[in-house]
């Protein structure tokens, strides 16, 4: 096997509890977070019966909210009763559970066979969700609790990404090989990071796309911070700009690329309600956007003639995706409630067993796995998310919101972008996490800051002359 990969899973337990024991709980749950992400090896996992694997995806969030139980339970929160949010994203695990159970039948596709879905296969399923989505969720909830933390994860997560870009510079020039020079093996197929006559670095992480996303949520916080009057970053904040604007550009990603370069001029030199309106836009087409592929309303002709005038192999991508979201989508329909279950059940196989679909969309993998009722509960509480830190951004004053607004882009960017892929990483509910806590916490802050200047000492409502002023 690989005994370096296994040993960087390993040390990740001793390595967490000396940054808990010397570090701030949100610290250094963050790091553990990030160190999963950027350093932990690819398809390297530690099996367990019944329990589901551990790998890069599953043990940095577990131990993070260990981390946190331990040091700061106050922190941790879930109440299912009073927030919305909490409340989709439990029905979102219970609904995996049920689309486990209502798959008991086997599958015989030619030589292929499919087992059908146990008990303890369901459980497994259940508990893999657990820790791939509802443990970031809450560790970020509890990482991010009123403004001073907000602004401690946003310089985390950039500074790390300063720190990661000479690793990137290095396969840029070089290819993609420093996973294979430090696991001893590929965790990508080389054709996948060759873009433009040149490389896409991916360095340890699960995709060059997966990082080129990341790059592109480090921008938009970049770009926030020469706003924000405090930080450990301000003196530098112009040349980390530049650093974070450059690197995005040579990731030759083209999706987060867009994101940036929409969020950013929203953000910052546009007023407030257009940065919602491109919110609630966005939330509106992940919701409808399987309906809309389904009923044969989405303009994919119209998608792919702007895909071939910026490349032509980019228009042959997107069309292959489209063929293959079509295939899939008449298979899910054989089963639209609860899906197929876990284990390979949604996919589409021939007459020889042979499975010959590209799976790239999360939508699609949730709507073939857990139906639709799965896609609902999962992508209503990303976009339960979204609209809390929405409501939160709308009524802070400009000043106190600009971080929020940036966290707010970079969460809405990872939704948009489960539509066209998968994410491989636990970042996108950890952001979304991050949102809903800061959206309470600074919401909180705003409360608390008004009561104690006392009635009349700040207006209730801004004046209209000096809102178009700080807009």
């Amino acid at each position: 096997m690989y005994p370096v990969a296994q040993a960087a899973l390993l040390l990740m337990v001793p390595v967490t509890a000396i940054l808990f024991a010397v570090l701030r709980p949100n610290r250094a749950a963050i790091l553990v977070l990030l160190a999963g992400f950027l350093v932990l090896p690819e398809a390297v996992s530690f099996d367990a019966p019944v329990l589901p694997a551990f790998d890069r995806t599953s043990l940095p969030p577990l131990l993070a909210y260990f981390g946190l139980a331990v040091t700061a339970p106050q922190r941790l929160s879930f109440r299912p009763h009073r927030s919305l949010c909490d409340l989709l994203l439990c029905l979102t695990l219970v609904g995996v559970l049920l689309s486990g159970l209502a798959n008991p039948d086997p599958l015989q596709y030619g030589p292929r066979f499919l087992p059908g879905v146990g008990v303890t296969d369901a459980a497994s399923a259940f508990l893999r969700k657990t820790l791939d989505c509802a443990l970031p969720y809450l560790v970020g909830k509890a990482c991010v609790r009123d403004s001073r933390d907000l602004r401690e994860m946003v310089e985390v997560v950039v500074i790390a990404a300063v720190l990661y870009f000479p690793l990137m510079a290095f396969e840029l020039r070089m290819s993609p090989q420093l996973h294979r020079m430090v696991y001893g093996f590929e965790a990508e197929g080389f054709i996948h990071s060759m873009r433009a006559g040149g490389y896409r670095p991916v360095v340890f992480t699960p995709h060059g796309l997966a990082l080129a996303i990341f790059i592109a949520a480090t921008t938009i916080f970049a770009w926030a911070l020469p706003r924000v009057r405090e930080g450990v970053l301000r003196p530098w904040a112009w040349y980390i700009v530049a650093l974070e604007s450059v690197a995005l550009v040579l990731m030759k990603s083209l999706a987060p690329l867009l994101y940036a370069l929409v969020f950013v001029p929203l953000l910052l030199w546009s007023r407030r309600r257009l940065l919602i309106a491109a919110v609630v836009a966005a939330s509106v087409i992940v919701l409808t956007y399987p309906s809309s592929r389904a009923s044969g309303a989405f303009p994919t002709e119209l998608v792919l003639d702007l895909a071939g005038k910026y490349s032509e192999q980019r228009a042959d991508s997107q069309e292959t995706r489209f063929i293959n979201e079509d295939i899939l989508l008449a298979k899910a329909r054989q089963r639209p409630a609860l899906g197929w279950g876990p284990m390979g059940r949604n996919r589409s196989y021939n007459e020889y067993g042979e499975d010959y679909v590209i799976t790239d969309g999360a939508w699609i993998i949730i709507i073939g796995c857990y139906g639709y009722v799965g896609f609902l509960l999962f992508f209503g509480f990303c976009v339960s998310c979204l609209v809390t830190g929405l409501q939160a951004v709308r009524r802070l004053p400009l000043s106190k919101s600009v971080l929020l607004g940036a966290l707010l882009a970079v969460a809405t960017s990872y939704v948009v972008d489960q539509v066209p892929n998968a994410d491989p990483s636990y970042l996108s509910v950890f952001f979304l996490g991050c949102l809903v806590g800061a959206a309470a916490g600074l919401r909180r802050e705003h409360r608390e800051h008004r009561r104690s200047a006392g009635p009349g000492a700040l207006p209730r409502r801004t004046p209209a002359r000096v809102r178009a002023t700080a807009r």
